[in-house]
């Protein structure tokens, strides 16, 4: 029997096709939502980062304090830990498609660090 103007074969094709385009859509947001969730894990590591050179920053200032000169163990620290830290804002801000670590190498540092510190 038919309605409308549409035979029931016809109605099997709409559906298979609304389905079909459904399947590409979720296909092509599958990307996305795994990015995203990397993402968020990014913004969990970028907090931990960010706090862990803030330490650095006063740990820094404290050894200065005390010994007038820096602490080079620690700025070497601080500017790998910069270098990734822009890595990782790369990523989460989609201007960059390799993962950081750790699912790939440590970044080498961007700029090297100056020699001697002045004030």
């Amino acid at each position: 029997m038919m309605e409308g103007n549409v035979l029931p074969d016809d109605k099997f094709k709409i559906v298979l096709d609304m389905a079909d385009k459904l399947k590409v859509f979720l296909l092509a947001r599958k990307g996305i939502a795994v990015r995203f969730l990397y993402t968020v894990m990014y913004a969990v590591i970028f907090m931990i980062l960010r706090f862990v050179i803030e330490l650095s920053a006063l740990a820094q200032f404290a050894i200065l304090f005390v010994t007038t000169k820096p602490h080079e163990s620690l700025r070497k620290f601080s500017n790998k830990m910069n270098t990734y830290t822009y890595k990782v804002m790369r990523y989460m801000t989609l201007t960059e498609n390799t993962r950081p670590y750790p699912f790939s190498d440590l970044p080498a540092e961007i700029e090297p660090m100056e020699e001697e510190v002045k004030f």
